[in-house]
């Protein structure tokens, strides 16, 4: 979809959005939204209203579509269409698209055709559901529609990115977004610094330049991304390695998957979390499990417990020398 076209989407959609919303929205420069808003109003779609000081561009009435058409399914086919909203409504707070959702789940309540008793008996059905949970940190309404529109048109975008763990601030970091990752609101891009496809997060991402340049297209197989974080080797034996991650870092694990097998098993009153992995490559988990210091406690397997352990006497032993 064009600018222009999201640009006309949004008016049809929202009651009254201003000239900052639009470009927020559509994730254009001002002067090409002036350009789609001039053309809008030539054609007669939209209006210019302007409350105090600002402006704001409403849909013209006899513009008006009816939101939704009247939807005739069974009693289980709204029951799964609501289970699928309401799973994606869970996943949609605190993001941009959190109004959109909100807005189609009461249109569709208007407009199903059933009678009150069966609706009380659905919604009561989907009280025992438990859907996934929304990010835990928010995220800016340009920065994901910017990073959607580069992925859908092949783009290179130019962010301010700050790191998880070090907290670094990283400017004109160039990226070619591939993939956006729901459950964990991430999005997977080619680096053009660290020349490889890594994982950012959406909340993460301070600053994003309107301007966008045709980006290389390149091989990538999402498969062999998440497979294993740790670098699986085939054919090795698989084990299982518990760690408890203190609460300084416990956001990480509840935000981020550094595993395909990672699951949280507990989260306990001091804020720290016990997270289970199924693993192989003993090199590649110490690297790992090294990387985050005093922060990560292993519980097991024993023999990783041990080779740390050795592993930080001998570097205590090179400094007393």
């Amino acid at each position: 979809m064009s600018d222009f076209e999201q640009t006309k989407r949004f008016i049809i959609q929202e009651e009254n959005l201003s000239r900052q919303d639009l470009i927020d929205l559509v994730g254009c420069s001002p002067r090409q939204l002036d350009r789609y808003l001039n053309d809008l109003l030539k054609q007669g779609m939209i209006n210019k209203v302007k409350k105090g000081k600002q402006v704001f561009y409403v849909l013209n009435a006899d513009k008006r579509e009816p939101s939704l058409s009247l939807i005739r399914a069974t009693k289980n086919e709204q029951l799964v269409l609501l289970m699928a909203l309401n799973a994606a409504r869970q996943q949609l707070m605190r993001t941009p698209l959190a109004k959109d959702i909100n807005r189609l789940l009461a249109a569709l309540n208007q407009q199903m055709e059933l009678d009150a008793d069966t609706k009380t008996e659905i919604h009561e059905d989907l009280a025992h559901f438990r859907f996934g949970d929304p990010p835990l940190e928010n995220m800016r309404p340009e920065v994901f529609f910017a990073v959607h529109k580069a992925k859908k048109e092949y783009k290179t975008l130019t962010i301010t990115y700050q790191t998880g763990k070090s907290g670094q601030i990283s400017q004109d970091r160039k990226v070619d977004p591939v993939m956006i990752d729901l459950p964990s609101w991430t999005f997977v891009a080619w680096c053009h610094q660290r020349k490889k496809y890594l994982d950012f997060k959406f909340s993460r991402v301070l600053n994003v330049e309107p301007e966008m340049e045709d980006a290389q297209i390149r091989a990538f197989d999402p498969d062999q991304h998440y497979k294993d974080r740790f670098s699986q080797l085939a054919g090795n034996t698989r084990y299982t390695l518990t760690i408890q991650a203190l609460k300084e870092v416990a956001t990480y694990f509840k935000t981020k998957k550094y595993h395909a097998s990672q699951e949280v098993l507990a989260e306990n009153e001091d804020g720290s979390l016990i997270v289970k992995f199924l693993v192989t490559n003993d090199d590649e988990v110490a690297a790992f499990l090294r990387s985050w210091g005093a922060k990560i406690k292993v519980i097991q397997p024993k023999k990783m417990q041990i080779r740390l352990l050795e592993e930080a006497k001998s570097v205590m032993e090179s400094y007393e020398r």
